[in-house]
């Protein structure tokens, strides 16, 4: 299938898809999630053409990269892996599958504990993700961007502070410094968020993403 169709393919299926589909954390719609992870990613596209400091440009196809963003979460509780190579083939889920974190029942009997199973779980995410295709990479970066932009709870916003620290400013700094400058500017507009006397414009921010 030509790249470009993976997007046409996409579009189509997703709003039947995601009529099945709720998220604990955001709106149960495409618009809320997928979308806005796709617009990054075009962004990504426009911003480093012909940058040679963005070291995977040139290894990515720009089709499947959207198409992959706009699927990336449908087999987190949605679609099975056997029913996502079926509808959409080889090519897409060898992007998408990396990007499927395990469901994770955390056991431990304090809050922190429980927090270091998930910082685990995620550790190792990451380690699987230095050997997933290039389109993989850029739609993790992409996919989290878009989560900062969407904090509504002080809890989320002191985890995205420190997964942004521990886990994805170091993987944006070595795979797009793209993606590490957005990514970086925002984790500081967090850091400002989690004083008690901003937090006040938290929702402002959510709406206005540019402050």
């Amino acid at each position: 299938m030509d790249s470009d169709n993976y997007i046409q393919k996409a579009l189509r299926e997703i709003p039947e898809l995601y009529k099945l589909f709720k998220r604990r954390n955001g709106p149960p719609t495409p618009e809320g999630h997928l979308y806005p992870a796709a617009m990054y990613a075009i962004e990504y596209l426009q911003a480093a053409q012909g940058k040679s400091n963005e070291p995977l440009r040139y290894v990515v196809n720009s089709g499947l990269l959207v198409a992959g963003a706009l699927l990336h979460d449908v087999m987190d509780g949605l679609l099975a892996k056997e029913y996502f190579l079926k509808m959409f083939g080889k090519e897409l889920f060898r992007i998408v599958e990396p990007l499927t974190k395990p469901y994770m029942f955390p056991r431990g009997d304090t809050a922190e504990k429980r927090r270091q199973e998930f910082r685990e779980r995620d550790s190792e995410h990451f380690v699987k993700l230095e050997s997933a295709p290039a389109e993989s990479k850029i739609i993790r970066l992409a996919g989290r961007l878009h989560n900062m932009h969407c904090v509504d709870y002080p809890k989320l916003l002191e985890r995205y502070i420190q997964d942004a620290e521990v886990l994805y400013l170091p993987f944006a700094q070595k795979y797009s410094p793209f993606f590490y400058e957005k990514i970086n500017q925002r984790t500081a507009q967090l850091v400002k968020l989690q004083d008690s006397k901003f937090r006040k414009f938290l929702y402002f921010s959510i709406m206005h993403p540019s402050i």
